[in-house]
């Protein structure tokens, strides 16, 4: 089980990326380094991206929202945060516009 807290290091695992966005000024930086995510991984031909957010994050939603994204489940009780089990959201954008991509 994975324990979140504001101290926790990323350790990555082999084909998964991590970031976290800052949200400030209509969420100015957090959208152009999501915009950036999203281009760089388009020119490596990534068919979708995945991101995991606390359902309480509701100022992220909405910029995962407006950029596409779309909500595909949660995990109950997934880690501890504060000493108390917190939940988390998966929300997905498919990059693939084109039907024959999908398809493959």
């Amino acid at each position: 089980m994975q324990v979140f807290n504001r101290t926790a290091r990323v350790r990555p695992t082999p084909g998964w990326a991590s970031c976290q966005f800052i949200s400030g000024g209509e969420q100015e930086i957090g959208g152009q380094l999501l915009r950036n995510l999203e281009e760089e991984a388009a020119k490596k031909q990534f068919h979708k991206l995945v991101l995991f957010t606390f359902p309480f994050n509701t100022l992220g939603q909405g910029l995962y929202r407006k950029r596409g994204y779309r909500e595909v489940g949660i995990f109950k009780d997934q880690g501890i945060l504060d000493g108390k089990y917190v939940d988390v959201m998966i929300m997905e954008k498919i990059l693939s516009t084109n039907q024959k991509e999908r398809e493959l």
